[in-house]
């Protein structure tokens, strides 16, 4: 099996390893059986990046503090896989609980903010505001941060968002930006 061509610069696996690594924390690489399983429980295919690094790195648990979510298989911490993160959205909607919105939609409707008062990292100074239940449908969670807070991937575009829900904030321009600033910050602190 050939892995797909990411369209970008090449992640530094070795040093991914490193920095967030633990001998009990290591989830071995995801098989392409795990990968094509998610896939077609999510319904589409896994962002390129994403999918290079379970196969290549771990199924999850490598990245910030306790590390990102798996695919099927992998690392779920106390609120699932990505699959189990996305299919419980979509059973929401399902119940109506929820509302499928369309990102883009919303996007013009951002508005500035003082980024000094989130507490994160963002590269924008903008806040786009979600009605109450809604569900961005293009949006993947890959990471929570604790406290209802959640990194998702735009499966349109490949930036990255944090959700305080109602709020989206702009926090990457890309997975592999987000993944690079967690590994500066992290050689930071040695």
């Amino acid at each position: 099996m050939r892995l797909p061509t990411v369209q970008c610069r090449e992640v530094d696996f070795p040093r991914v390893r490193q920095n967030g690594f633990t001998p009990e924390s290591i989830y071995p690489p995801t098989t392409e059986e795990q990968l094509r399983a998610s896939e077609q429980a999510l319904g589409f295919p896994l962002p390129p990046l994403l999918r290079t690094l379970y196969a290549q790195v771990a199924n999850g648990g490598f990245g910030p503090d306790h590390g990102i979510k798996g695919a099927m298989g992998g690392f779920a911490g106390d609120l699932g896989t990505i699959v189990e993160m996305y299919l419980e959205g979509m059973e929401e909607v399902r119940q109506g609980r929820a509302q499928l919105v369309d990102l883009a939609a919303y996007e013009p409707l951002a508005y500035d903010i003082d980024v000094r008062t989130i507490g994160y990292t963002v590269v924008l100074n903008k806040v786009i505001e979600l009605p109450e239940r809604a569900l961005p449908e293009s949006l993947l969670g890959f990471y929570s941060h604790g406290c209802g807070r959640f990194s998702h991937i735009d499966l349109g575009t490949g930036r990255i968002f944090l959700d305080s829900h109602p709020y989206l904030y702009y926090e990457a321009h890309s997975l592999e930006e987000w993944l690079e600033r967690w590994l500066d910050e992290a050689a930071q602190r040695r």
